[in-house]
This record gives C-alpha cells, sequence and structure tokens, in this order.
C-alpha cells in the first residue's frame, strides 16, 4: 500500500470523529446544568492523567515501549540507508532546521517540546477540573467544544506544511494537547454520560496518531525534495 495513502485514511477516520463527536454534543447534550458525579469525574481524570504520563514518557524517550529485538532488526534494516546522525529525533539536516529547538546546548524536537509542555498543561488543568467544583454554563461548555474541534484542523494543516515557523510549530503542538482536555470535559459535561466522555477520549488518540502519520509523510516530502544523496526517509 502506498505510504501516503495512511494519513489520508487517518485524516478521513478523525474527520468523522470530529462530526460524531459534535452530534453527540448537539443532540445529548443536556438543557440544565448539573453538578457530576465526583466518582464519575475521578474515573474520566485518571484515564486521561494516565494516557497523559504515558504520552510525556513517549516524548522524551520515542519507542521504549518496543521490545530490544524489534529496535535490533530495525536498525539493521535501516543501517544502509543512514548517512546522517539524528539530532532533536530528526536528520542532522538545514532543511529540518526549524524543525528542532535549541536551548542552550541541547537541542530537542520541537514537535515533542511543544506536545510536552502541552501533555503537562493538560494533567495540571485536569488535576484543577478534579479538586475544583466549578460550575460550568452550557454557554462556556460549548464555546470550549468548538475551540477544541477547531484547532485540530488547523494543526493537521501546518504539520503537513513543509516550511514550518518554528515558534508557531511549538505554540500549535501544546494548543493541540490542550484542546483535548477541552475536548473530553466539554463532551462529558455536556452530555453528563462518563461514556461519552471515554469516547472523546478515544478519538483524541486517533487526532494524535492522525498527527504522527501527518509527520512522517512531512517529513518524506522533505527529504525526497532534497538534492541531498542521503535519505533518512
Amino acid at each position: 500500500m502506498n505510504n501516503k495513502a495512511y494519513p489520508l485514511y487517518y485524516l478521513i477516520l478523525s474527520f468523522l470523529a470530529g462530526i460524531i463527536l459534535t452530534i453527540l454534543i448537539f443532540i445529548g447534550s443536556s438543557q440544565v446544568y448539573s453538578v457530576k458525579p465526583f466518582e464519575e469525574k475521578q474515573i474520566l481524570a485518571v484515564g486521561f492523567l494516565i494516557a497523559c504520563v504515558f504520552g510525556l514518557s513517549c516524548s522524551w524517550f520515542p519507542g521504549w515501549y518496543r521490545t530490544t529485538k524489534t529496535k535490533k532488526r530495525n536498525l539493521i534494516s535501516n543501517s544502509t540507508k543512514i548517512q546522517r546522525k539524528r539530532i532533536g529525533h530528526h536528520p542532522d539536516c538545514h532543511q529540518f532546521k526549524n524543525h528542532i529547538l535549541k536551548i542552550n546546548k541541547n537541542i530537542y524536537c520541537a514537535g515533542c517540546f511543544g506536545i510536552s509542555c502541552g501533555l503537562l498543561c493538560a494533567i495540571i488543568l485536569m488535576i484543577m477540573y478534579l479538586i475544583n467544583p466549578l460550575k460550568f454554563s452550557l454557554f462556556v461548555l460549548k464555546i470550549m467544544f468548538i475551540i477544541a474541534i477547531s484547532v485540530i484542523p488547523f494543526v493537521f494543516i501546518e504539520i503537513l506544511y513543509t516550511k514550518k515557523n518554528l515558534i508557531l510549530h511549538i505554540i500549535l503542538n501544546i494548543l493541540f494537547i490542550i484542546s483535548f482536555f477541552l475536548l473530553i470535559v466539554s463532551t462529558y459535561e455536556l452530555t453528563s454520560d462518563i461514556r461519552f466522555g471515554f469516547i472523546a477520549m478515544i478519538f483524541s488518540f486517533l487526532f494524535l496518531r492522525t498527527r504522527i502519520e501527518c509527520s512522517q509523510i512531512n517529513h518524506a516530502s522533505i527529504c525526497n525534495s532534497c538534492n541531498e544523496s542521503c535519505k533518512m526517509y
């Protein structure tokens, strides 16, 4: 199968997921706000926090959960292609200069840095949501949902665009993760159904996977358009 097909399939699935969530919100939402049971909020928060901690570990140590055998096999199969070092998860190439962030003498993947910051913000926001008995108006909750669902396509567009602005790239990745928090909380609060909250969480994993697939095709496009003989993708 053509590798370019994978991002397209994920984009279509993400589009359908967004439509499903929107239908759930505007058909299944309550007409009057009701205080949610603390036990339900705990369950939803714990699930989200576990996902965030796992995401942080993956952004700091990519692929740690893979087996050693798989890693070695991949290194052997790709050994003839690799002619450049990797810095900040990207090839040491001027084409990827806006994909990495330099802080003092340290080099980071700009995307992972943004996602890590977004995850930390989302963790703080979820803890605040759990411990503070805030009452949101239905209007505010719908605005939260609209903002969250609107950020996601902008992130996909920016990821697919080959010429990146470093600061915008980081900010959008931060907002991308925060939008998951807004999506999950607003869906749960509006529908008063924890199952819909978990559906929003599952769809958030789909959106994140779509971003990863788009990033891979973006990297391949940059690499293939380069005149250098070294091809990392």
